[in-house]
């Protein structure tokens, strides 16, 4: 084999490394994906960069280095989540017909099945050691991650063990292919996040993709993964019979369930999360704070009606007419009622005004 074709980025080359060097075919492959990502990453945050030569011209010009980071990492994820999830369609297409009986899902040796494995191995390894580098190394303000950091590195941590030692032994690299599912929802978190930096909560756009990935989570991380996680417990003692009568390690019966329910409750973990999430914004809705503005920008939202504008802020405000000072700006627009006067804001809904008036500052 040539020096590229020792770089295993595809199928045929991987099946040719693993018939000339079975035993370093597989690390081989998954150095060669974290090299692709790490590329990738590295692409991404030239594309992303204001000044630089070739950049897409997505972000503002004096957008912060942690919004591009943000950025090169989201396009990395949405990447990885798209080619594991055909991955996943690809193996079921192709080797489905391979699982004649129950111990075929826990014991079945496909090449294919390895090399979608290693796509994700080599993206979570290189995603770890970004993960560890923002939060240790150079500590970062911004989130260097869409979830808590500690759950991100332990569902990290988690998938690493159980993608090495399952094709090591080949113990159930069929259930870790079926969970690679679970990235068909990863796209629609990062557009969310992408469209929130643009401004676009508001826009029909952005609701119809929310609504997109929470139904899409619940459908492929909780439903599918409960139907998964089924087929694991109804079959484990013919799997350890299996163990017994091949002379393989015991311990390694424990590892599949144990790694498949941590697996599944950290997604339901996640997924009591989103859940939150939405009934906060049921309850409460959009914040209602108004952001601090400049006198400048406030004189050019009054210009057409300032003698009237100035009358009614000044009687809300508790001021002169012909005193409206920076100071007395801060205070009014700090006043919900005096925000909505001076038009700056909406009218509260009926049942917040309600709540208001019990207030000593309503009073």
């Amino acid at each position: 084999m040539s020096f590229l074709d020792n770089i295993i980025l595809t199928e045929n080359n991987y099946r040719l490394a693993l018939l000339a060097n079975p035993a370093y075919a597989f690390p081989q492959l998954v150095a060669s994906w974290v090299l692709f990502f790490f590329a990738c990453y590295q692409t991404a945050h030239h594309l992303f960069t204001p000044a630089n030569r070739f950049s897409l011209g997505l972000l503002a010009p004096n957008a912060p280095v942690s919004n591009i980071e943000e950025w090169a990492n989201r396009a990395t994820s949405t990447l990885h989540a798209c080619m594991a999830a055909f991955g996943c369609l690809s193996w079921y297409q192709n080797d489905k017909h391979l699982l004649k009986v129950p111990t075929d899902y826990a014991f079945l040796n496909s090449f294919r099945n390895d090399f979608y494995l290693a796509i994700t191995l080599g993206y979570l390894s290189f995603d770890l050691m970004r993960l560890c580098y923002y939060k240790w190394l150079q500590p970062s303000s911004h989130e260097v991650s869409s979830a808590p950091i500690g759950s991100m590195l332990f569902h990290h941590l988690t998938i690493i063990l159980a993608y090495t030692i399952g094709v090591q032994y080949h113990y159930g690299t069929v259930y870790m292919c079926l969970f690679l599912n679970n990235e068909i929802t990863t796209p629609f978190l990062n557009a969310r996040f992408l469209m929130g930096e643009h401004n676009l909560k508001k826009h029909w756009a952005y609701g119809a993709n929310e609504a997109i990935f929470v139904i899409g989570f619940f459908i492929s991380r909780i439903v599918g993964n409960l139907f998964i996680l089924r087929h694991v417990q109804m079959h484990l003692p013919t799997y350890y019979a299996y163990l017994i009568q091949n002379g393989l390690p015991t311990g390694m019966y424990y590892l599949l369930p144990v790694l498949a329910y941590a697996h599944c409750g950290l997604q339901v973990y996640w997924f009591g999360l989103l859940l939150r999430m939405a009934f906060r914004k049921m309850k409460n809705g959009q914040p209602t704070g108004v952001p601090m503005v400049s006198p400048a920008e406030f004189a050019k939202t009054a210009a057409p009606s300032a003698p009237a504008l100035e009358s009614k802020a000044a009687k809300v405000l508790g001021v002169e007419t012909h005193i409206v000072t920076e100071k007395s700006l801060r205070v009014g627009i700090a006043h919900d009622k005096a925000a909505v006067v001076l038009g700056l804001q909406q009218s509260p809904p009926s049942s917040q005004v309600n709540r208001r008036k019990r207030s000593p500052i309503a009073s």
